[in-house]
């Protein structure tokens, strides 16, 4: 038994026993020699104390609560369509079924296919439960989440249609999906075919064309116009060739540096809407991404002159962007959104007529969805038209570069063979 001043706890294990700490003290101090016996054996009487969390535990608590805080704003997070599809898709099943936004977010974040992903939901999760709108902790992340998805789920959440909102975008973006994938199929074609002219066209003038050049020099003959184009040709080609590639590779640089400016950008979308065939399926494309989210952002409860904001924000093509603030801004004024499309060339008949009867109807938001969905199935059918029309055009191309190279070739043969045929 070990031994300390003070009292017994065996006394203390006694019903209705009261302990005078004040005359334990004054007895104490007349018997100071008397030694108590500390008992320790009713340890079933004493409770586990929970042990203190450290200042550095609670450090580390606070930073990771920071982290998921702020992912999204703090790295470059990238998620994909089809996550966020899903994502919406999710939520919109697990709102309805009645879970709540917190939990739902949660459970998304369990559900992620990246780390990234499970760090913003999370991130999400804890913003939403500390106070926030769902709507507001979206707007932290402006690369992922576009204008007109957090205006559509800031409408939801007034009206209380957040599942329904949070369904129809991801349809939206399904189908977004599709017609995307099918240009970027349409597209891939032309773009392997002037590739492989391109490293065909450089393999003869570096490789072929030297060989060639040697032949004709032993003939001592007066070649012809086009043969010695193609020769010095070979010739610039092998002494610059690298610094033709540097040049090239410069050029592109410097373009796509220009493009990303909002100047360049504006510049190049206003060159797209003048290229023949580009122009027809820009001009599709942005017609219905335009009424598309038009129709959802009013039938989510939004007001015209709040919608076209957001469209405008929202819109990929610049030149479409402007058109579509200079709209809010005659409607903010009273002015009728048919009159004010009235006079674009960028906004078609049918859009301006069916606009007109939606206004007069009442109906905006469902004509608007019928125009955007055929505007939808023109874009995919030009998009598998594109390839079929783009073909005959790289054919004449690269049947053009292959005659000219070989008609250079062959026309100093044969003068050649008639040489040798008179002697």
């Amino acid at each position: 038994m070990k031994k300390a001043k003070g009292f017994s706890l065996s006394e203390l294990d006694q019903k209705d026993k009261s302990f005078d700490l004040e005359a334990q003290q004054e007895q104490s101090q007349i018997d100071s020699s008397e030694d108590i016996i500390l008992d320790i054996g009713a340890t079933d009487r004493i409770m586990p104390v929970k042990k203190p969390e450290s200042e550095f535990s609670r450090l580390l608590k606070n930073l990771k609560n920071l982290y998921r805080q702020t992912a999204g704003r703090t790295i470059n997070i990238k998620v994909t369509l089809d996550e966020k599809s899903f994502f919406y898709e999710l939520m919109s099943t697990m709102l309805a079924a009645g879970i709540s936004i917190v939990q739902a977010l949660n459970i998304s974040a369990k559900q992620a296919s990246t780390k990234q992903l499970r760090s913003l939901l999370e991130s999400l999760a804890i913003q939403v439960e500390q106070g926030k709108k769902f709507s507001e902790a979206l707007e932290m992340y402006p690369k992922v989440f576009s204008q007109s998805e957090i205006g559509m789920l800031k409408s939801g959440e007034m009206t209380g249609q957040l599942s329904n909102v949070m369904q129809r975008l991801a349809l939206e973006i399904k189908k977004g999906m599709a017609v995307r994938a099918k240009v970027k199929s349409a597209m891939i074609y032309p773009i392997v075919v002037v590739v492989f002219v391109i490293l065909t066209v450089y393999a003869m003038l570096t490789f072929v064309i030297p060989q060639v050049k040697t032949l004709f020099e032993g003939m001592n003959a007066d070649l012809p116009g086009l043969t010695l184009l193609l020769l010095d040709a070979s010739d610039f080609v092998q002494l610059y060739g690298g610094y033709l590639f540097l040049g090239v590779l410069g050029l592109a640089f410097g373009l796509l540096s220009f493009y990303k400016t909002p100047r360049g950008k504006l510049l190049f979308h206003y060159l797209f809407l003048k290229t023949p065939v580009l122009k027809d399926f820009i001009m599709y494309l942005s017609q219905a991404n335009f009424a598309r989210s038009l129709s959802n952002l009013l039938s989510a409860g939004v007001s015209i002159v709040e919608a076209l904001g957001i469209c405008s924000a929202s819109m990929g093509n610049l030149v479409y962007a402007n058109l579509i603030n200079i709209l809010q801004k005659d409607v903010k004024k009273g002015i009728k959104l048919e009159e004010a499309m009235y006079n674009s060339p960028y906004f078609s008949s049918l859009l301006v007529n069916m606009f007109s009867v939606g206004e007069k109807t009442a109906k905006l938001d469902e004509l608007a969805l019928q125009v955007a969905n055929y505007y939808d199935d023109k874009s995919e059918k030009m998009a598998d038209n594109l390839a079929k029309l783009i073909q005959p055009l790289i054919i004449g191309i690269v049947g053009g570069i292959v005659g000219v190279v070989v008609l250079a070739i062959m026309l100093p043969m044969t003068q050649l063979l008639s040489q040798v045929g008179n002697i």
